[in-house]
């Protein structure tokens, strides 16, 4: 867990982040990056398209109306004019958001935290989802659920 960030600096992103989480990438032969992640469940995919919409993302009720969809991911960019990876899921109705580092999609940075906390504020503007936390479940995801000893006062 402890790579490339001192559990120091891990638990001030998560102390920092409302909804995003630090995510370890599985390596070897995944090919896989560290990633900041969120994901929320909504009642309905009427819900799901509407959050795409208002992040910015306005060919979501298309995705999701499609009778033939089941899930997909794809990197879209969002009203803010960041870039995120997005997976969408029908059944059950959830959205998954990948903050990476554009540069090095292996290692999560400082820059990387601070545009997460930036699209938590167009998060914030919908107010009809339910955030899943862990939204990975695995040691692999950082946040007071899967490690809480360190978050512990000392």
């Amino acid at each position: 867990m402890y790579r490339f960030h001192s559990k120091e600096e891990l638990v001030s992103w998560t102390n920092r982040m409302r909804y995003f989480r630090f995510v370890r990438a599985y390596g070897g032969h995944a090919n896989d990056g560290d990633t900041l992640l969120a994901k929320f469940s909504f009642e309905t995919t009427q819900k799901v398209s509407e959050f795409l919409q208002s992040l910015g993302v306005h060919e979501g009720k298309d995705i999701i109306n499609n009778k033939n969809f089941t899930e997909d991911g794809f990197w879209r960019d969002l009203r803010n004019r960041d870039s995120i990876f997005l997976w969408i899921t029908k059944e059950p109705p959830t959205v998954t958001l990948h903050v990476q580092n554009k540069e090095n999609c292996y290692e999560v940075k400082e820059d990387e935290v601070v545009r997460a906390i930036e699209i938590e504020s167009l998060l914030d503007e919908f107010t009809e989802k339910s955030p899943i936390n862990p939204p990975k479940p695995s040691n692999l995801c950082f946040c007071k659920e899967n490690y809480p000893e360190e978050f512990e006062s000392k």
